[in-house]
């Protein structure tokens, strides 16, 4: 490759070939050329032709920003190096179907992102992991809020595993896994924050249009029902709100709207600042205030079935409660909560366990706990792995996820990599933990596949290609009440 200085000649001289100048007959007494006559008219520009006075300075000029372009261009090239980010991948409902995101960008040799973002949807059958599939969904400019472009896009398989909805910065797209066809659901100028399957042919999503404000934060939020197999036109309007104070120019958390798993029920807050929760009934349209909530402190979790949700939200003090779907009917639970993990809301965005039993709480100061609002009662499981000496309180050691097995979870085990526990407190330290790359391990709904993914710095097409696997997932990992005090080995053994 040619040096930086070989590199900047080059191309000035090309650029000088392309430049005003370059048309010699023009300047030369060539046909149809008017050079000029008299001798004080005439003047020498960067490049050594003859021209009028008057054209001199912007020859000259224009000849100095080529140069300054290239010299730009040569300093890029030597100070940029491409990474790729990946997605958490994600199963498809039958369990056959693994997808993941693999998103490039420019970084420079001070560690900022430069340049663009371009993020492709990957996926590829269980069974054949070498015949990957992508589709490049969305392409944004590196500033774009100082965000990866990875963490803006969200996946969703439909319920019979035929289809994928990709909701990026370009809106919802709607992929045919079998013919890797796209299809753009939402209309321009939408901004979709949510989105949930109603059925194999139906689908539901929130878009935001209008938006007001010095920074957007004011908008008309629409939830439509659309229709997969109809024309592009085919939906209908489930509820509107406008002049909504929503903030969904000032990139909030997602999801911004929080649907419960079948699709007939939905909890938003009203306002984005200092607001209260609402619970909307899809099927009547009607709507129901359930607790306050706040930009900072605005968490929800459904239970599995449907039939119940959390939402703790408020500033201070903080409020918690339990709703059901169904009758709308709380269960106030935020002073035995605020006793229990202070004033303050949960540093992780809250779940429940397989079977609904319990509430999956990430206390930044008691790490991840089990909570049963009633009879009230807080398992605690995480702490175990949490050093208090060392004054972990960045890290996630010892926070806890759900997993699609019944009576099981998933533990952060710090150094101990990833363990699978029961609610007993018993932990297993799972094999190759320390492939899953910081994040809950991806195990299939029948619980047979668990996916692990791989860090690259590298091309794009070797993200795509082998970014992300998946293997047989062992759940018979023995339990144990103690750990062992040393990490279990991952290297190669070494020969005496």
């Amino acid at each position: 490759m040619a040096s930086p200085d070989k590199l900047l000649f080059h191309n000035t001289h090309a650029m000088a070939g392309t430049g005003p100048c370059a048309n010699r007959d023009s300047w030369a007494g060539g046909k149809g050329s008017k050079m000029p006559t008299a001798h004080s008219d005439v003047r020498s520009c960067s490049c050594g032709r003859a021209v009028s006075k008057d054209q001199a300075g912007a020859h000259n000029a224009l000849q100095a920003m080529w140069l300054v372009v290239g010299l730009l261009l040569c300093i890029c090239a030597a100070g940029c190096a491409r990474k790729t980010d990946l997605g958490n991948p994600l199963f498809c409902p039958s369990s056959s179907i693994l997808a993941y995101v693999a998103q490039t960008h420019d970084v420079l040799s001070s560690g900022e992102a430069s340049g663009a973002q371009t993020a492709h949807v990957c996926w590829f059958n269980v069974n054949d992991p070498k015949r990957v599939n992508s589709l490049r969904i969305a392409s944004v400019n590196a500033s774009w809020d100082d965000v990866s472009l990875s963490r803006r896009i969200h996946l969703a398989f439909s319920p019979d595993s035929r289809h994928l909805a990709v909701i990026s910065p370009s809106g919802l797209d709607l992929i045919a896994l079998d013919t890797a066809k796209r299809r753009t659901l939402s209309r321009w100028g939408e901004t979709v924050t949510s989105m949930v399957w109603l059925s194999a042919k139906k689908i539901a999503y929130v878009a935001h249009t209008h938006q007001r404000g010095k920074r957007r934060e004011t908008s008309d939020r629409t939830f439509w029902q659309h229709k997969v197999g109809g024309p592009g036109g085919a939906r209908a309007v489930i509820h509107r709100e406008k002049r909504a104070v929503t903030g969904v120019g000032c990139r909030p958390a997602w999801p911004l709207e929080h649907w419960s798993p079948d699709g007939r029920f939905v909890i938003f807050a009203d306002r984005y600042f200092d607001g209260q929760f609402k619970l909307l009934n899809v099927q009547t349209n009607k709507t129901r205030l359930v607790g306050k909530c706040n930009k900072l402190a605005a968490l929800v979790a459904w239970k599995p079935d449907s039939s119940a949700a959390a939402c703790i939200g408020g500033a201070w003090p903080l409020q918690a409660v339990v709703v059901e779907a169904g009758t709308g009917k709380t269960l106030e639970i935020s002073s035995r909560f605020m006793q229990a993990f202070g004033a303050y809301p949960p540093r992780a965005i809250p779940g429940w366990t397989a079977d609904g039993k319990f509430l999956i709480v990430n206390d930044i100061s008691r790490r991840g706990c089990l909570v049963q609002a009633e009879p009230w009662k807080v398992l605690r499981i995480g702490m175990r792995f949490f050093d208090r000496g060392k004054r972990q309180w960045y890290s996630r050691a010892g926070f806890i996820y759900a997993a699609p097995i019944s009576g099981r979870l998933f533990v952060n085990g710090g150094k101990f990599g990833w363990c699978l526990a029961d609610y007993a407190g018993r932990l297993g330290v799972l094999p190759e933990s320390d492939t899953y790359m910081g994040f809950p391990p991806a195990v299939s709904p029948d619980g047979t596949w668990v996916a692990t993914k791989q860090e690259h710095g590298q091309p794009l097409e070797a993200a795509i290609a082998e970014g992300c696997r998946a293997r047989r997932f062992n759940k018979q990992v023995p339990l144990a009440d103690e750990l062992p005090r040393e990490p279990p080995a991952t290297g190669p053994a070494q020969q005496p």
